[in-house]
């Protein structure tokens, strides 16, 4: 099992003005490839802002599929982050 946004080793990489929302960048694991980015907001409750892909960056839907060595960016409560919330508690299990 493998933790995405629960990253502690990194902060975040864009704080609103209120800390009330960050922006994170993750790299995703491979595990995750084949995998609907959808799939990944419904566990975590945060939001993909835009997913790097081979040296080009876009706009993903729900039904962007993952592909490995995607690197994603996420909008994330900062409450749920500092309490433990759904998106300290995103895991991937082993594809």
């Amino acid at each position: 099992v493998r933790h995405i946004l629960a990253d502690t080793s990194t902060s975040a990489d864009w704080t609103d003005p209120t800390a009330s929302v960050e922006l994170l960048e993750r790299q995703l694991p491979s595990s995750w490839a084949a995998r609907r980015m959808g799939e990944l907001e419904e566990l975590s409750g945060a939001r993909t802002v835009a997913i790097s892909r081979n040296g080009v960056t876009f706009l993903p839907e729900e039904s962007t599929v993952v592909q490995e060595g995607d690197t994603a960016w996420f909008a994330v409560d900062r409450d749920g982050v500092e309490h433990g919330g759904r998106v300290g508690a995103v895991t991937c299990a082993e594809a």
